[in-house]
């Protein structure tokens, strides 16, 4: 994953060839694709990090707060989605 933000982070602050984004709005940007469902992404995020805080951190490492299992709150309930099944 971390070639991957990176390559992200390359493309959005390319002027020439790509969206010639600040550093920070790279950042963002990058963090926002990660787990996209468009050309960009990987398609899914298997990871539950807190609200506020991205997956991805500025040293381009995992967020240590991020958990594996994707959390998703839907009719009355939460369930876990774990990928290790």
């Amino acid at each position: 994953m971390n070639c991957i933000i990176k390559g992200l982070y390359n493309y959005a602050v390319d002027a020439k060839d790509g969206q010639g984004m600040t550093p920070e709005a790279a950042y963002a940007w990058a963090n926002a694709k990660l787990t996209g469902s468009d050309s960009y992404g990987l398609g899914y995020n298997v990871y539950t990090y807190p609200a506020g805080q991205t997956l991805i951190g500025r040293n381009g490492k995992l967020n240590p707060n991020a958990t594996l299992g994707r959390m998703v709150t839907g009719c009355r309930r939460t369930t876990v989605l774990d990928s290790t099944r």
